[in-house]
């Protein structure tokens, strides 16, 4: 047995987009259940990697993507209504997860890996989806908290059993 713990500090949107997030995630989930099917990276809440975030910050939201087969909404800072340079993501050497591949190199809210599938999950009516707004859209951000991924590998089986914990909020929306 091999145990592990990680912190990620991440970007939470209001309860109801990240709602509307969890639920594609389970959506995906769903999809690819099934004997020899790859089990997508679902055990944790959507993840936005955002270890600082500038003032008057509002997080911009895009339309579903695949990198490298993880399933993700890109994220871009904007502030004054202006683009900036994407949400900076860190780095996948920082933060990796047993049986999958090294993070994407998107900034965004990842909802989990899907391989070769994941090409074809992005494109299917997803009910999740239909609950966000107009994409790309503008959202406050809630608050920016530490994610912590404990896991427990068993190399004989190939389980990974894992729990996750929010801490302390970092920082919380001012409204901007």
């Amino acid at each position: 047995m091999h145990r592990d713990r990680q912190t990620i500090p991440c970007l939470f949107l209001h309860d109801s987009l990240m709602s509307a997030l969890q639920e594609e995630q389970t959506f995906f989930r769903l999809q690819l259940l099934g004997p020899g099917k790859p089990v997508p990276f679902s055990i944790i809440p959507p993840l936005c990697p955002c270890p600082e975030i500038p003032d008057h910050f509002t997080p911009e939201v895009g339309a579903l993507l695949v990198d490298s087969g993880w399933i993700l909404h890109p994220c871009d800072c904007v502030r004054n209504h202006q683009a900036l340079s994407p949400v900076q993501a860190l780095s996948p050497d920082n933060f990796t997860l047993p049986g999958y591949p090294l993070l994407p190199r998107t900034a965004g809210f990842i909802l989990g890996y899907a391989g070769s599938e994941a090409e074809k999950l992005v494109t299917m009516d997803c009910p999740g989806t239909k609950k966000l707004p107009k994409i790309p859209f503008p959202a406050k951000f809630w608050y920016r908290a530490n994610v912590t991924i404990e896991y427990t590998s068993n190399q004989e089986t190939g389980a990974i059993i894992t729990r996750w914990t929010i801490g302390e909020k970092i920082r919380e929306s001012r409204g901007n």
